[in-house]
């Protein structure tokens, strides 16, 4: 994904909610996320990030952070805290 390769240094987003490539950024882990049953793992190796990075990136969305846990919790996987 050439865009997320932009924002990435060292497994890690760096990214401002504020920035205008955010939301195509949110909707590209959203995809791969929901691709994924809501499995963080395999979309970080994806994305080149940790998915711990990718949990933070989530929270600076607020919706997008419940629709992930939501998704995740349906799948029998733990609900993101």
């Amino acid at each position: 994904l050439p865009l997320w390769q932009k924002y990435v240094v060292a497994e890690k987003v760096k990214i401002a909610h504020e920035n205008e490539e955010f939301p195509p950024l949110l909707a590209d882990a959203l995809d791969l996320i929901f691709a994924a049953g809501g499995d963080l793992v395999p979309v970080a190796d994806t994305l080149k990030i940790t998915a711990t990075q990718l949990a933070k990136f989530l929270r600076l969305e607020p919706e997008a952070w419940i629709l992930v846990s939501n998704l995740r919790e349906r799948n029998g996987l733990r609900k993101l805290k």
